[in-house]
């Protein structure tokens, strides 16, 4: 029973260091997003996956909005050492995808 309890807490508490790293904030976007109840709408993302032994560390972590999300697991976007963006030749629309890419 504590190997299926483990992940979970681990995930609550990846999620909280990372989202507080990042102020909340999307990486990718610099969106801000709070839900009516409070909770900040952003996910914590592990840029190097748990299954090929990501640690749960902050520095493995990247704080996105959902979109941004949903083209990091697609391997739309990506993302350097020195934590640049990069967008995958794979995008069949690069500038649409750059278009949401906060430039600060």
């Amino acid at each position: 029973m504590a190997t299926l309890v483990w992940p979970v807490v681990r995930d609550r508490v990846f999620r909280r260091v990372v989202l507080r790293a990042y102020d909340e904030c999307c990486a990718v976007t610099g969106l801000k997003l709070i839900n009516g109840g409070g909770r900040a709408e952003i996910e914590a993302a592990h840029i190097q996956p748990v299954e090929a032994n990501g640690p749960d560390i902050i520095s493995n972590g990247m704080a996105l909005s959902g979109t941004a999300r949903w083209m990091f697991d697609r391997g739309l976007i990506g993302f350097d050492s020195e934590t640049r963006i990069l967008v995958s030749r794979q995008a069949n629309d690069p500038d649409s995808v750059l278009s949401i890419v906060n430039a600060t």
